[in-house]
């Protein structure tokens, strides 16, 4: 650790943290709401076992990987044995050059904005490292939550591992197609589908699915659907007074699935982007926009979380904001400023036996695919 130097900026402990504390976790994202925070002392897969007895498959992933240094528009990268997520964002001497001519300029001038400027310049990483671990929560939670497995390769992880695979094993009559595509709106039948999903699990004397979540793709889908508008038609624009059908809504939709005790319908729709080692950038979404979720609950599970360890002997700042650990330091030769945010984390389902999957592209569950 002789390489990590103290910071070139003017921060401080207090000020580092005091910054990290002012943070919404997770904020505008769906993970959250689906898979809030528990703690856990040792996060590895017998340990989630364990606490919620998840049977859990998984291949080994390569532990003890170095978080890939990112250019200045990146999202993180995951890495670990369940699981490390680390993002790691470099100021160059060409950027401290700028901030030192700044600091000269506000101390003389006594302008406000210069001294707002140099402030963003000093918290600007920190804030993108962590939003960087939240944004990849995002990206496994949403995996896992819309396939219950979660498969890393090089297009998702990074170059980090070639292929590894963890499943959560849900019951194989509980992963279904349709009959008929929700994107052929003359012969869907989307609410039916959610309607005889929840009844399976009905049936089977479980809890019974309150929730119906899916991606926005499918949730246009379903509105176009020739039945649904017939359905939602005649309970709710009629009780309304509203003619027109093509203003029908989710509020609209819910309200008709209320009417009758059916789930109520979730729409997921978030945006990940990730960075390959060659900086290019892929935006994609991380919830299969082919497949709903029938649930008991809003939430699918929990994101497992344990300590980031303190490191001794080192003039680096660090800070912790509950399962997001940041480290500030310097090197010299060349110069350069590094953040670096690190989180062992790692999504997992719960109410396994109670989840219903529906592909709405394929007659088939064929893993979510259409």
């Amino acid at each position: 650790m002789a390489d990590m130097r103290k910071p070139l900026f003017d921060l401080s402990q207090v000020d580092m943290q005091a910054e990290l504390n002012s943070y919404m976790p997770g904020s505008g994202l769906a993970w959250p709401a689906l898979f809030p925070l528990k703690y856990t002392p040792s996060l590895d897969i017998k340990s989630i076992e364990a606490d919620e007895g998840i049977p859990v498959s998984a291949d080994v992933v390569a532990f003890n990987a170095k978080a890939p240094q990112k250019t200045r528009k990146t999202v993180g990268s995951w890495s670990g044995q369940i699981a490390k997520v680390a993002i790691a964002r470099v100021k160059d001497e060409k950027d401290i050059k700028a901030y030192n001519m700044l600091a000269s300029y506000a101390s003389t001038s006594g302008n406000p904005n210069v001294a707002r400027q140099i402030v963003d310049m000093v918290f600007e990483d920190v804030e993108f490292c962590y939003n960087g671990v939240n944004y990849r929560n995002e990206d496994l939670a949403l995996q896992i939550g819309s396939k219950a497995a979660l498969v890393l390769n090089t297009t998702n992880n990074n170059d980090v591992v070639t292929q590894e695979t963890l499943n959560w094993n849900i019951p194989a009559n509980h992963k279904v197609g349709v009959t008929n595509k929700w994107s052929v709106p003359a012969s869907s039948d989307p609410l039916k589908d959610i309607i005889d999903g929840a009844k399976v699990i009905k049936k089977e004397g479980l809890a019974r699915p309150m929730y119906a979540i899916m991606e926005q793709a499918a949730f246009e889908n379903l509105i176009m659907s020739e039945k649904t508008i017939k359905k939602v038609a005649s309970v709710v624009l009629s009780a309304t007074g509203l003619a027109n059908e093509d203003s029908i809504s989710l509020e609209m939709v819910n309200a008709y699935m209320r009417s009758k005790g059916y789930p109520q319908i979730v729409v997921i729709d978030s945006y990940n982007k990730q960075e390959a080692r060659d900086g290019k950038q892929t935006t994609y979404k991380a919830w299969a926009e082919n497949v709903v979720v029938l649930s008991p609950t809003l939430q699918l599970g929990w994101t497992w979380w344990s300590d980031v360890p303190q490191v001794e002997d080192t003039a680096a700042l660090q800070a912790y904001r509950d399962n997001v650990k940041i480290t500030r330091f310097s090197r010299l030769d060349p110069m350069e400023e590094v953040t670096l945010a690190e989180a062992y984390i790692m999504p997992a389902l719960i109410n396994r036996s109670s989840l219903y999957y529906i592909n709405t592209e394929n007659s088939l569950w064929n893993d979510g695919n259409a």
